[in-house]
């Protein structure tokens, strides 16, 4: 008991008191291989940083990016992170060290909540990864609307129905509307997850209050995409798409289903996912 009431936690930071003469080193060696790249080719190397929101530490990124920023500005090379898009939706963006540039979805409906061209765009892109022919008629396109355009969620069900598939039978003729189906429904859920209140988030937003947000921005009532913590915090969630070149937001399809199901759409509501059989 006394040992417990004598314990105390320390956190101590290590930082590299000669970060200066480091970079200096990475400069004379980067310059280096400019010279021999140059030299040979012609061209220059360029550093590619992904995936940094698989860290189990959410919080490095920002460490990473911001706090310790003087190493990328010291730099004399060529530099491209894809970074975490709650870093680029926080109050941190401003004070990164590179200018941001937003990956926006591809989107599935028109404004006025018409099928998008865009749905040509993304079947052509999966053509050249798959071959579509593997699924029932109109299943890809339950895909296509489910992912809302978004190719990370998008890749995810073609896998996740492909999954389904091969468990089903070794050798499946084909991709099913039961599969497709299953894969939605997992995505669905982990929507609704994302939706609910999180005890880690510093500053929730209750979902009462994020409700009444999607619902006014799928109305496309005035000023319901103008930007603040609200509209933030459902873009963060992928709850609210953005599109190109147009600062057009949009509730995405499975969102809707969900507005629609909590009774806060009208049952029909345009914009949310084909029916079942595709037509």
């Amino acid at each position: 008991m006394r040992f417990s009431s004598d314990r105390k936690r320390e956190v101590i930071e290590r930082r590299t008191a000669r970060l200066p003469e480091l970079i200096d080193v990475l400069n004379d060696l980067f310059d280096a291989a400019n010279r021999k790249l140059l030299e040979k080719t012609g061209q220059e190397w360029l550093f590619l940083g992904e995936d940094f929101e698989k860290l189990l530490d959410a919080r490095l990124p920002e460490v990473f990016f911001v706090r310790e920023s003087a190493v990328f500005s010291g730099l004399r090379t060529h530099l491209v992170f894809t970074i975490p898009v709650d870093l680029g939706w926080s109050n941190s963006r401003v004070a990164l060290p590179f200018p941001v540039y937003s990956i926006l979805d591809c989107p599935v409906y028109t404004d006025d909540l018409q099928p998008d061209q865009g749905r040509t765009v993304l079947r052509d892109l999966l053509a050249k990864r798959i071959d579509p022919d593997r699924f029932e008629p109109g299943q890809l396109d339950r895909l296509i609307v489910a992912s809302g355009g978004h190719l990370r969620d998008l890749f995810d069900l073609v896998r996740e129905a492909s999954d389904r598939a091969i468990d089903e039978e070794p050798s499946p003729a084909s991709i099913r509307e039961g599969h497709v189906s299953g894969a939605i429904a997992k995505m669905r859920r982990e929507v609704v997850m994302r939706l609910g209140d999180s005890p880690y988030d510093p500053d929730p937003i209750p979902w009462k209050q994020r409700a009444e947000r999607l619902v006014s921005i799928h109305r496309r009532d005035p000023g319901s995409d103008i930007p603040d913590a609200a509209l933030h915090s459902l873009v963060r969630i992928r709850a609210v798409q953005e599109f190109n070149g147009e600062g057009r937001f949009a509730v995405s399809p499975l969102v809707v289903d969900i507005l629609i199901k909590e009774g806060l759409l009208l049952t029909g509501s345009s914009g949310g996912l084909l029916p079942a059989s595709g037509s």
